[in-house]
């Protein structure tokens, strides 16, 4: 039986496709980043107010391992925490302190400390018992890997504002603010960006959903839903890998690594890989506010030479909210200095909502 012909209505569509994939061909050509550009690192809002833990000790990992992992343990106190069992609506982690008192260390007033995201530190005293607060203190790698397997098991579907900015090659990227939904299962990633959008406007990947089964390189085999921002939208919804040459000089990272459970994964795998050959140094930092909610801030170093070599980054501040268990912020830079110039990437959640009701409906590409 011969096939319909096309209407009128579906050959228009379809030229218009064309004319975006050209567009968008051509961009990349021209910009294979295909991000806004700017020089100005936004790390102007202080992330937390940290004060060393009082009468510290340091201590250096042995065990196993080579590994000179530096680790901070804080004195007993009368602080209390009380670890309460998994929220039954939102499925995080709850962890409450109370009872804690304030230290009376002065912050400090290092001229170069001020224009960080690691400004002077409000720490409080480690808690005495046999919680997270006292795993966090004494042993971060362990509790990076305690935090991620809670998070396997929880598999909590969230949406969040989630904003990024990344430097590529010799660039620093504009920051973006981007509006994320999240499903555990199956893997899903739901994309709107809001501010300072590249050439695409809304993505949404869901793990196997899109496949193309004759790319011959496996990591092109993934595929995510992908509208234009501003007018080439018009043209509609396209299929683009999600780890093509044009996705890792977009970012740093890949959407498939996007997430709370993502991100504690590669906090454990490159702080053991590091631990393993003896160069890792881990500390904790003390605890404080990030943008209104508690948190936990530990400093890591890695042996990170260039974005050509096995490591990531050198320096990560890494932001532990005290109650949901989960990195809201990470700040990575090149070098041991944690200022704006040498800023490798900045992610950040805010507006979290684990009692988000999500269907399949919110990852439908027809919907964008």
């Amino acid at each position: 039986m011969p096939k319909d012909k096309p209407t009128i209505a579906t050959r228009f569509r379809r030229s218009l496709q064309m004319i975006a994939a050209f567009a968008l061909a051509a961009a990349l050509f021209a910009d294979p980043g295909c991000q806004p550009k700017n020089e100005t690192v936004v790390l102007d809002e202080p992330a937390v107010i940290i004060k060393e833990p009082a009468q510290s000790t340091s201590r250096t990992a042995t065990g196993g391992s080579s590994s000179n992992m530096t680790l901070m343990n804080a004195d007993d106190t009368d602080a209390k925490v009380a670890v309460t069992a998994p929220d039954q609506e939102t499925s995080a982690r709850k962890v409450t302190v109370v009872d804690t008192p304030q230290s009376s260390a002065q912050p400090s007033t290092d001229p170069a400390t001020d224009k960080l995201a690691e400004p002077p530190v409000v720490a409080q005293p480690a808690a005495a018992t046999n919680t997270m607060a006292a795993l966090v203190q004494s042993d971060p790698l362990a509790a990076f890997k305690q935090l991620h397997a809670d998070a396997v098991a929880q598999a909590a579907d969230y949406t969040c504002t989630f904003t990024k900015q990344e430097r590529i090659g010799d660039t620093i990227n504009k920051q973006q603010v981007i509006e994320a939904k999240f499903r555990a299962e199956p893997y899903s990633v739901y994309f709107h960006f809001v501010e300072n959008p590249g050439l695409a406007g809304k993505v949404i990947y869901i793990k196997d959903k899109w496949v193309d089964e004759d790319a011959s390189d496996p990591e092109l085999r993934q595929l995510a839903a992908v509208r234009p921002a501003g007018l080439l939208g018009i043209a509609g919804v396209l299929k683009q890998p999600i780890r093509s040459d044009r996705a890792k000089k977009a970012g740093r990272r890949f959407i498939d690594q996007f997430g709370f459970e993502r991100g504690l994964e590669l906090l454990v795998r490159f702080s053991q890989m590091a631990a393993d050959e003896g160069t890792l140094t881990l500390e904790y930092q003390g605890q404080g506010e990030f943008k209104g909610r508690p948190v936990w801030l530990i400093k890591r170093l890695l042996p990170y030479t260039d974005d050509n070599g096995v490591y990531p980054d050198r320096l990560a501040l890494i932001y532990i909210d005290q109650e949901w268990g989960v990195p809201i912020a990470i700040h990575t830079f090149r070098s041991d200095a944690p200022i704006p110039e040498e800023l490798l990437g900045k992610y950040e959640y805010t507006n979290v909502n684990f009692d988000a009701q999500l269907s399949n409906a919110d990852f439908d590409p027809d919907s964008i």
